[in-house]
């Protein structure tokens, strides 16, 4: 089973969730612990590019997910970011949905910058450089799959 983000190619063990439409998967470079990442199977731009089933699958994933993340995480509040085109902070050419689970004090608000990281403004300090191995993710993913039973298999390779 191959998944694409734009124009990489995700290891099957990094994802964690699947639908028909939609994909789950760990965060190279995580702003919080619990930092994921939620996105269409088919590579789609923009979100007006979307068609009105992965629309509605995209947003009720992430509805379904976002509480056992923050459970997970010991959040008390999720934030949802997504940036739609280069100038809004896009990275990557395929429209994701990023879910953050929060916790009081988790960023120091007096170092906000007004840059974002991810669309998401954070204490620059938090912000990682570097990327995570791929058997960090792996291992979160695994941890997360263990939260949803209701996922289409996901075979490794």
């Amino acid at each position: 089973m191959t998944f694409m983000f734009g124009p990489w190619k995700l290891n099957p063990s990094e994802v964690f969730y699947l639908t028909e439409r939609v994909m789950c998967f760990v965060n190279l470079k995580p702003v919080v612990p619990g930092h994921v990442l939620i996105s269409p199977r088919r590579i789609c731009p923009k979100l007006a590019d979307l068609d009105d089933a992965e629309l509605q699958e995209l947003w009720r994933v992430a509805a379904v997910i976002a509480p056992r993340i923050q459970r997970e995480f010991g959040g008390t509040g999720v934030t949802y970011a997504l940036q739609d085109g280069p100038t809004a902070g896009q990275t990557v050419p395929h429209v994701h949905i990023h879910v953050l689970p929060r916790r009081a004090g988790d960023f120091d608000e007096s170092r906000l910058s007004e840059d974002s990281h991810n669309g998401v403004r954070v204490d620059p300090s938090s912000v990682r450089e570097e990327q995570r191995s791929r058997t960090a993710m792996a291992q979160e993913a695994l941890q997360l799959r263990s939260l949803f039973c209701d996922s289409l298999p996901i075979q490794d390779s």
